[in-house]
């Protein structure tokens, strides 16, 4: 699992699952998106076999949350395998690649240390009590009496 980031101090880790005789043959000038940084491949039978079944997932996610993981996904998705076809698109000239895909289980997870911390910044908007009295425009611009017709 050292490809999966640990080592570079990355914090999330996206691992797909394949059957030790599926084939992966990538275009190397044109890879497909695989909709993430970077994806780990592990390939094995048993373990593919074992996360087909949603029973099983949901006890290896409870597994990896009493282990400390967090952001837990597991399901299956389509992974790209091999190269279908090449076409060229008609109004912009761009060459691109069709890639077949299989259905096979991923497993997505962090081990983000603070987990209940929003991400989001709060702005919050703080009153200035003045001893100077505004004017009376600022004053019922301030009051929001939404009679006021304005001009922009």
């Amino acid at each position: 699992m050292s490809g999966c980031g640990l080592q570079k101090g990355e914090r999330e880790c996206q691992i797909v699952i394949l059957m030790e005789d599926d084939v992966i043959d990538w275009d190397d000038d044109y890879p497909p998106s695989v909709g993430e940084d970077h994806v780990e491949r592990v390939t094995n039978s048993e373990l593919c076999r074992f996360f087909k079944y949603f029973e099983n997932r949901d006890i290896a996610k409870d597994t990896l949350r009493e282990k400390g993981l967090k952001k837990i996904r597991i399901g299956i998705e389509g992974y790209p395998t091999t190269k279908e076809k090449v076409r060229v698109r008609a109004h912009t000239g761009r060459t691109e690649v069709v890639y077949n895909y299989i259905q096979r289980p991923f497993l997505r997870l962090s081990w983000e240390k603070d987990e209940a911390k929003s991400r989001h910044v709060d702005f919050t908007c703080v009153k200035i009590k003045t001893d100077i009295a505004p004017d009376a425009e600022a004053a019922t611009l301030l009051s929001g009496n939404e009679d006021n017709n304005f001009d922009y």
